[in-house]
């Protein structure tokens, strides 16, 4: 064996044998990998994406864009395993650049970025119709329309709304903007019976009534409907309650307003016919002007005013005396005859005290002292003395009674 393996030919031809093998596994790994570059072993295939945003490049400040669709769809074809994740991750951008186009309207290419090389694309639509239009803005005021105002309840009216914010910016193309007739929002009045709030929505309209594509803010606004009841107007009086200072008397009473408001349901407004208002004078000491609120009646809902102003004239009190007034004699029968016997001569002072303005004015012809012996019987008869005085005095006596004898 040693022999055979120190023979000098015997390891040449062993040498060329396996350069021969060697040479033939490359040749054959080469074509193997060739084979592969030319014939990819991954699939093709075909993916639809819907709803991809379209980003539209222009002048925003100063133009106003439209025809633009807000989403497209976008056909991927290619390498499966690259369009799956194109079509997971959705990282490429469709978009319209309009930035080197005049006023007016154009046919523009849909175009698209950040997708494989690797990848046919088609968006869908294609081309869009654009129209490029200059951007204007201006303020409205706002009207409001009460809806429904026929169904109101029976007997209920609404008056002028009030709005909040009463006017809005509207931002838009010149074309549309300059065809605005009206900025409306609407309120529904069907079945209301009472004051209400309501947030409304903003629309511009042009003068045939169809609504604006415009930009409005704020595009809602707070509305206010003042909704009154049946109502009708009633006399007012006012009267004292309490005593005023000690020396002092009230010359009167005197309410600023005549006539007060009240509103309610129709049966509740038919039971009243005035209003009477108590002014608490206590401790009044002087001319002065009291707020007086006013308690709503049974069955009413509100009143207008609520409050009412009530000038009290008060003047100092003073004390004045007339005295030996005649008692008369009422109703004495015909033929006969009457003494006094207390106070035995038929006078009778007088004590009245009231304002100083008025006490002086009363003379002693403005007191009336009398007795009524109509239903008297023949004899000796006690007697209530009445008076007859003027207004604003009040008055004193004396006694009473007096004691009189009848003789037939």
């Amino acid at each position: 064996m040693d022999k055979f393996m120190n023979s000098h030919w015997i390891m040449k031809i062993v040498a060329l044998l396996l350069a021969l093998m060697l040479y033939t596994t490359v040749n054959i790994e080469l074509k193997n990998s060739k084979d592969t570059a030319e014939f990819p072993t991954t699939s093709s295939d075909l993916v639809t994406v819907a709803d991809v945003p379209v980003q539209v490049f222009y002048d925003q400040e100063n133009l106003v864009v439209s025809g633009i669709p807000p989403n497209v769809k976008v056909t991927l074809k290619g390498p499966k395993s690259i369009i799956t994740q194109e079509a997971v991750q959705k990282d490429f951008t469709v978009l319209a650049d309009l930035t080197d186009l005049a006023l007016g309207t154009h046919i523009v290419e849909l175009s698209y970025r950040d997708i494989s090389d690797k990848i046919t694309v088609d968006v869908i639509p294609a081309e869009v119709t654009v129209t490029i239009q200059e951007k204007v803005t201006r303020e409205m005021n706002v009207a409001i329309e009460q809806v429904n105002a026929d169904k109101i309840k029976d007997g209920y009216t609404t008056d002028e709304a009030i709005v909040k914010p009463s006017s809005v910016t509207i931002t838009g193309a010149k074309e549309e903007v300059d065809s605005i007739s009206y900025v409306r929002a609407n309120v529904n009045l069907e079945g209301v019976a009472a004051t209400f709030e309501q947030e409304a929505i903003v629309k511009a309209y042009d003068v045939a009534g169809n609504v604006l594509n415009v930009t409005i803010e704020p595009n809602v606004v707070d509305v206010t409907v003042p909704v009154i009841s049946p109502n009708k107007l009633i006399p007012l009086s006012v009267e004292q309650a309490g005593e005023v200072a000690e020396g002092y008397t009230i010359l009167q009473l005197q309410p600023v307003i005549s006539e007060i408001r009240i509103f309610g349901p129709q049966n509740a407004l038919e039971r009243i016919q005035d209003l009477v208002v108590e002014v608490d004078v206590s401790q009044v000491n002087e001319d002065t002007t009291v707020d007086i609120p006013v308690e709503l009646p049974n069955g009413v809902e509100k009143l207008e005013p609520e409050t009412i102003q009530v000038f009290i004239d008060v003047e100092e009190e003073v004390e004045k005396t007339f005295l030996a007034l005649p008692i008369k004699v009422i109703g004495l029968p015909e033929g006969a005859a009457i003494d006094f016997l207390n106070p035995n001569n038929g006078f009778m002072d007088i004590t009245f005290t009231g304002a100083i303005s008025i006490v002086e004015g009363v003379s002693s012809t403005d007191f009336e002292l009398y007795i009524n012996v109509e239903d008297l019987n023949a004899g000796e008869n006690e007697v209530k003395v009445e008076v007859n005085s003027p207004p604003n005095v009040s008055w004193e006596l004396p006694q009473d009674t007096v004691i009189v004898e009848i003789t037939p």
